[in-house]
Parts: structure tokens; sequence; C-alpha cells
């Protein structure tokens, strides 16, 4: 008998346990959970909704007494669905560079029929196999795209069949946003958000300029401010600065942040942390704001391992005592500089910090600031940062120093000078030559006025034929002559 009453009483104990365990469950905010990943306690158990033959979702949800704990569906054997209607799936972040074959990521964004409504901005946008992508997408499956150019001549407007379509010259943004629904009509359960600083042209290809991409797959709330900056053409004089790093991945417009100085903030913050092992690298085509080059320089003095790299047409008036600037404060400054005729660039905007990714449509300049641009903060991503540093070696590897850099500049600029010369002394041979020819041709003489062949000058009726640059002898005056 003892033994039965301690049997029911660890039962008893079971159950009640059982039941404090249950209530644990939260219902609207549980990621989706691969198959084979192992159930913590607490944690809820999300799959995908069945489909009735109807075409209508099943949505079972687990009921729980708290009074008895018991489980109110009893067919435990089929799958379980709780809160299918709120369900949030785990948003994911990949990091893509031009030999990950670009164009492919954009093309497949617009041939995913789960994707309905997209919002795109591309300075330049000619790619031909995204172009046919996005019109198919418009005319197979009667997808809604909303597409802004830039005012770049390479933009041939009638080659793109999409809901609605404006050229602005302010803008500089490479982004796409798609959503399975009208973000502003009920709450999306698909996104996609593709931004860097490729645009849709034939160079972002493996063998062409160096560029980087970050996809980001349903972070919703990401991408409906995304979609907010890419409709929105507001603009404010009296910028924000980005003081406090986000926690979370969230993305600026230039037309409401300065971008430039919200950048050197970040490089500020790492120059006052301690560590040996601190770093900013960051990538650009062009500088010229002297914000960045200043926090740059006093992140190499406090010992961060600090590296710029450019592309040769940073090497102006402008560019080129920032960047001798920073190197003599010890920055690591890296040139991309192909061979004379190459038409491969450094296309490049990012910034790297040891717990921080930023993703920009801008350079480092001015003008960055007053075109539109869109940049992103990717704060607490190991896995991306450490692609972010691999591929900035990669292209590292590519570049050269900034004196060798100068010294290319110098002798491409002296042939340049050179071919000039010749071009001037050329173009005054054969004007001499010409002046020659027409002193030999014949004329012909009229009423005493020598008159050239092939030119006309009309007097009281008459076409009289002369050239007065290559006439000869004496004028006399045809009004005169009537008078005599």
């Amino acid at each position: 008998m003892v033994q039965i009453r301690l049997y029911g009483l660890l039962s008893l104990l079971m159950v009640f346990s059982s039941a404090f365990s249950m209530q644990q469950l939260t219902i609207s905010s549980s990621p989706r959970r691969k198959n084979d990943s192992p159930i913590k306690s607490g944690e809820l158990v999300s799959r995908k909704p069945r489909l009735l033959r109807s075409g209508k979702t099943l949505n079972r949800q687990l009921s729980f007494s708290e009074d008895t704990a018991d489980i109110q569906d009893q067919d435990i054997n089929q799958d379980i669905f709780v809160g299918v209607e709120n369900e949030v799936t785990t948003p994911t972040i990949s990091f893509f560079s031009n030999k990950d074959n670009i164009p492919y990521h954009m093309r497949d964004a617009y041939n995913d029929a789960a994707y309905h409504n997209y919002m795109v901005e591309s300075f330049v946008y000619n790619q031909s196999m995204v172009i046919d992508a996005m019109n198919k997408s418009v005319t197979d499956r009667n997808a809604k795209v909303e597409l802004a150019v830039g005012g770049h001549c390479h933009n041939k407007m009638e080659r793109y069949s999409v809901s609605s379509i404006k050229r602005d010259t302010n803008l500089h943004g490479k982004n796409l946003v798609a959503f399975d629904c009208s973000p502003s009509k009920q709450e999306p359960k698909k996104s996609l958000l593709i931004t860097g600083s490729a645009n849709a042209t034939d160079a972002i290809w493996p063998n062409g300029n160096a560029e980087v991409v970050v996809v980001v797959e349903d972070d919703h709330e990401l991408a409906k401010e995304a979609c907010r900056l890419v409709r929105s053409n507001s603009f404010i004089d009296d910028k924000d600065i980005v003081k406090i790093t986000p926690t979370k991945s969230t993305i600026f417009t230039s037309f409401k942040v300065d971008l430039n100085k919200s950048r050197a903030q970040r490089i500020d913050n790492v120059a006052k942390r301690d560590g040996d092992d601190r770093i900013v690298w960051a990538s650009t085509m062009n500088i010229n704001d002297t914000t960045i080059t200043n926090a740059l320089c006093n992140a190499a003095e406090s010992g961060v391992d600090t590296r710029l790299t450019v592309h040769k047409t940073a090497l102006t008036k402008n560019g080129i005592p920032l960047l001798r600037q920073a190197q003599d404060k010890g920055v690591k400054v890296n040139v991309f500089s192909p061979e004379e005729g190459s038409r491969i660039i450094h296309h490049k905007k990012d910034l790297i910090t040891n717990d921080l990714y930023i993703i920009s449509n801008a350079n480092f300049t001015d003008e960055g600031d007053k075109q539109k641009n869109l940049e992103t903060y990717f704060p607490k991503n190991k896995e991306l940062i450490e692609q972010a540093k691999q591929d900035y070696e990669r292209v590292q590897a590519q570049c050269t120093s900034l004196e060798k850099a100068l010294e290319q500049q110098a002798v491409v600029a002296q042939k340049k000078e050179e071919k000039k010369k010749i071009a001037i002394a050329q173009k005054k041979a054969a004007a001499e030559q010409k002046k020659e020819e027409n002193l030999k041709q014949p004329v012909n003489s009229k009423d005493g006025l020598k008159i050239k062949k092939g030119d006309t000058k009309k007097f009281k009726g008459k076409t009289l034929k002369r050239k007065a640059s290559s006439f000869s002898g004496e004028f006399e005056s045809p009004i005169k002559k009537l008078k005599r």
C-alpha cells in the first residue's frame, strides 16, 4: 500500500512538473527550427502547416489544461503546429562578392514566384539577364515592380517593362527589396533585401569590378524600412549622426543621416577601446572626406590595425593629400591600380571592425552624402565579419602601394601629355596643308573681283563666289563700282 501511495505521489509530481514546463511555451515569437535540431525545454515546436485539399491551411494548436496538463489534441502522432499565423522565421544574412556571380542573385530574386512586390533602385541598370527576369516577373505572373534608375546614359528606359519607373539624377543607390505581399497592406511572411556596391551591369561578373553585396532574407522589419527609404525622396539639411551603434541590423539613408560622420564615429569608438586585436578596414572607390580620414589616422595612432583600400581614381588633387596624411599616421593604404587600358575598378564601399560590418552604396566622399544612398549596419555577426575580412584581403592582394600607384599615375600622365602634343602638332600640320591647297585652287574673275569657287556671298540679287580669308589681290567694293 505504501508503494502504491508513493507511486501515485510521484506521478502527481510529474504531472505538475509537466504543466509548469508547458506554461513557458511562447506562441507568437518562436523561430522556425530545422527538423534535426534538438528541442530545448521552454521552446515552441513550430513546423510548416499542412495544406488541406481545398487549399486552406490547417492551423492546429496544442492546448493545455493548467489543472491536468492533458494534451487536448490526442492526435500526437501527427505533425504539431503552434501559432502558425504569427510564425516568425529566422533571418538569414549572406555575403557575396563579385567572384560569386552577383547578377545571378539579382535574377533569382525576380524568378522566385514567392515574391510579388519589388522596390528597386540602381544608378546603372543595363544587365540584360537581370532586366529580362524583371520584365518576365511582371508579364508572366503580374508582379509589381517599382523601378528607379540614376541619370547614367546607359539606362535605356524603353527596356524596362515594369509597373512604375522614374529617372532620378540624385540617385546613386544599388538596392532591391522584395515581399510576398504589399507591406503597406499586410504583414509579410517572406521578404528579401539585396544591398551593397553593385549596380546591375556586366561589370560585376567575377572578372569585373571588385564589388560586395549582402543578401538578407526574412528580416521583415529591415526590409520594410529599406522599402520606405527606397520610396522616399525626403531630404533634410540638418542631418542626424548615428551616435550609438545599433544592436540589430539597421539601414540608414544619406538624405537623413550624415553617413561620413557616422562612419567616423564607429572608427573613433574602436580607437577608444583597449586591445591588440582591434581592426578598422575600410574600402571605397574615391575619398575626399576629411572626417573619415582624421578618424582613420586617430585609430592607427592608437594601435588599431587600420587599412584603407581605394581605386586609382582617388589619386586626385583632393584625394592624394588625404591618402598621404593617412599613410604618414600609420594607415596601410592600398591602391587598386590595374594595368593601363583596363576598365576594372575597385567599387567596394564597406567598413569592417571587430564587431560591426557596414555596407554602403556611397563612397567616402562629400558627394556620397549629397546623393541618395543607403547604408546598412550589421552588428555582432561574426560569420559575416569574417567573410568580409577574407574578401578584403583577397582584393588587397591585387592592390599596390600608394607610392607605386603615384609613379604609375605619373607615367600615364606623361604619356597622355605626349599624345596630346602629337595630336596638336598633327592638327596644326593638317590646317597648314589645307591652307596651301586652298591657295592653289583656280579662281574666276568677275567684274574685277577675284572669287573662289564653292563660296558664296549675295549682293543685290547677284550671287558672287568668293572666300575672303584666302582672297589675294586688290579688292574693289561692288558698291563703289556701281556708283562709278
